[in-house]
């Protein structure tokens, strides 16, 4: 199934929610096996991201990258921002292949999810 690196980085983020919870076994191993391939993606995915923070990142004297205001980020600069904000989106975009697994609402029922969350999860459900 392909699907976008930016949807890989939500599912990322469902995992760790869903990751300890006691679940039947058939659904615990389709979400181990799903998320064995999402891991591998956002290994690739840091990988990129950092070099494009290697190639744009402001740096200072000592070779230390400058954080923004809010620490949240790298600083760019300014002639620079727009050059890496389409590799960043081309990067986000990149449609890579993920296990073509499926589940059914019913081996989802004890996962509590909110509706983002199940939309997020919607690709790899089947009716």
């Amino acid at each position: 199934m392909k699907i976008k690196m930016i949807k890989v980085l939500d599912l990322r983020d469902l995992y760790e929610k869903i990751k300890t919870q006691s679940l039947p076994i058939t659904t615990t191993y389709k979400i181990s096996k799903l998320f064995t391939a999402i891991n591998s993606e956002i290994e690739f995915y840091q990988t990129q991201l950092n070099s494009i923070i290697q190639e744009y990142g402001k740096k200072d004297e000592n070779g230390q990258f400058l954080m923004t205001e809010d620490k949240q980020g790298v600083q760019v600069e300014q002639d620079k921002i727009a050059e890496a904000q389409s590799k960043i989106i081309e990067l986000h975009n990149l449609e890579v292949d993920l296990p073509d697994i499926k589940f059914n609402l019913p081996e989802l029922e004890k996962i509590e999810l909110s509706v983002e969350e199940f939309n997020n999860l919607l690709p790899f459900i089947e009716d």
